[in-house]
């Protein structure tokens, strides 16, 4: 299907070509007023706009990390704001051959009919705002799709939704003169695997560009900002040269050769994480007809955020530390980055006091550690399992209230304090059987533990016992955490669904009531014209 060449084309081609340099990546300053408060009170720093506008100020002066951007993504409010001197943000970029964007969309709503998926919205008087901001100076604009992975997620609702969405942002972007940057992003919370997060990744950037091409959108002048294809949050790593393999290999499939740049998001990695898997991506020898680089918010500004600390006297440094970043991945973008630049708070030192210390036996303490991982994740597994056994039940309920439900008789309630009572049981069980879990992961470790202990060098004996068990007391709160949040979920949820089924009862029952009535006045009259009937015959 041919794309729809209006005035713009040639214009729109150059720059989506331009952001695309390799080499140069884009930095995704387009936080909310809500998100970047966030970022600001982790440091202790007020959300008012002049500190919002300190902040920019400092990355976009940052004269020596700009060569290594191509774009930046502003939110409205900064895309109107000026430098301490009074010179607009834009021009300062213009100056510094830093295109200007801007986010353009009105952020994510509840997808009716879905389990909790959602569909982004803004699309009303888009046209209107894309032409302002090309008169204020925006030349690329970024719409965020936002789509998760479940047991049945992401449904075909979400994606055909999501798609049309993006579709349409798209051309009506281009027809204002602005690159629209496409931005599907599958969250990676979950526990699924790095190849559930490849097949959904392919499907749904499948969608994606069906949906482009649909509406005549011109490829040559658009840019794709996906996710990295990697395990769920709950899921164990996995190496960098893994995910690169997997993330172009879903690009090969789906992405046609037209577009000129592939634009990652860092999905909550961390900066060097994120950078490492560029890098890994670039490495790759398989033919890539785009360039792949970066568009970075928080993988670029974490450690220069925390630098600032919203001090003045701390500008520079923090400029320095922005710097480090930019060359890593612009280096990552070339696939000639061999790690090594954290800059500082980049990526957290996982060094402890005395790791380096002599051990008597090295291969105990791994076993005591794995032995460890193991019995935690078998934890979190049976409360998964345990979890999904709940769900299960919810859904037999759901199905038995279905069929008991007209018969009004067995719905009252005189059982009701039976079955609290067999509840609270039955919870009363489940709360022994926990304790005793959480004993017998305790008795297990420390029995590991002692026989480690007592292979090792005795002067170490002390300081590993300690830090172990520490350890362990600490991933056994927070599986508590974890359980007891869950419980607590299921509770209001059997509660909420036994509420909404009672009211639905009631409406029938009402229902059922009224039209014993209709149908008892209508027989009524019938029987008293029959009888005026009688009566005169």
């Amino acid at each position: 299907m041919s794309a729809f060449v209006g005035k713009y084309a040639d214009e729109l081609i150059k720059t989506a070509k331009y952001i695309a340099t390799p080499g140069k990546g884009i930095l995704a300053a387009d936080e909310s007023t809500g998100t970047i408060g966030k970022r600001l009170s982790s440091i202790n720093v007020e959300n008012i706009e002049s500190n919002r506008q300190a902040l920019r100020e400092l990355l976009f002066t940052s004269s020596k990390a700009l060569p290594y951007l191509s774009g930046v993504i502003l939110f409205e409010e900064t895309l109107y704001q000026k430098t301490s001197d009074g010179k607009p943000f834009v021009d300062l970029l213009n100056e510094n051959n830093v295109i200007p964007g801007i986010k353009v969309d009105k952020g994510v709503v509840e997808l009716a009919g879905t389990n909790g998926e959602t569909t982004t919205q803004g699309l009303d008087s888009l046209g209107a705002r894309c032409q302002q901001y090309y008169k204020a100076g925006a030349r690329f604009a970024k719409w965020r799709a936002v789509l998760k992975i479940g047991l049945t997620e992401p449904s075909e609702l979400s994606i055909q939704q999501n798609a049309q969405g993006l579709a349409r942002y798209a051309i009506i972007c281009q027809e204002n003169g602005l690159v629209p940057i496409v931005e599907p992003e599958i969250l990676t919370d979950g526990a699924h695997d790095i190849k559930k997060c490849a097949a959904a990744t392919e499907t749904v950037l499948a969608a994606v560009y069906k949906a482009l091409n649909d509406q005549h959108v011109l490829l040559e002048g658009t840019l794709l900002k996906p996710n990295m294809v990697t395990p769920g949050s709950d899921s164990p790593k996995v190496a960098p040269e893994v995910i690169a393999e997997y993330t172009v290999t879903a690009l090969r499939r789906t992405v046609p050769p037209a577009v000129p740049g592939i634009v990652f998001l860092s999905g909550g990695q961390s900066e060097e994480e994120a950078t490492l898997n560029l890098d890994a991506m670039n490495k790759l020898k398989v033919l890539k007809p785009w360039t792949l680089s970066f568009s970075f918010g928080r993988a670029l500004q974490k450690s220069t955020l925390k630098t600032w600390a919203g001090k003045k006297e701390n500008v520079e440094k923090a400029q320095e530390v922005f710097l480090v970043r930019g060359k890593a991945n612009s280096e990552a973008t070339l696939g000639k980055y061999g790690g090594g630049g954290a800059g500082g708070l980049a990526s957290e030192s996982l060094y402890e006091k005395g790791y380096n210390t002599k051990f008597g036996s090295y291969g105990l303490l791994l076993l005591v550690l794995s032995n460890f991982l193991y019995y935690k994740s078998a934890m979190v597994g049976k409360a998964k399992t345990a979890k999904l056994k709940r769900d299960r039940s919810l859904r037999n309920s759901d199905s038995r209230t279905d069929i008991e439900e007209d018969d009004h008789v067995k719905s009252s309630s005189p059982n009701e304090g039976e079955n609290a009572a067999d509840e609270d049981q039955g919870n009363n069980k489940a709360t022994s059987r926990e304790e005793g879990e959480d004993s017998i992961m305790k008795s297990t470790l420390l029995e590991i533990l002692k026989k480690a202990t007592n292979a090792c060098n005795a002067e170490n004996i002390s300081y590993w016992h300690e830090i172990l068990v520490k350890k362990m007391e600490d991933e056994l709160k927070e599986y508590r955490a974890v359980r007891d949040e869950e419980l607590r979920k299921a509770k209001e949820t059997c509660e909420e669904e036994f509420k909404n089924k009672l009211k639905i009862m009631e409406e029938k029952l009402e229902a059922k009531f009224d039209e014993d009535r209709r149908n008892w006045e209508k027989e009524r009259r019938i029987l008293k014209e029959k009888y005026e009937m009688m009566r005169w015959t």
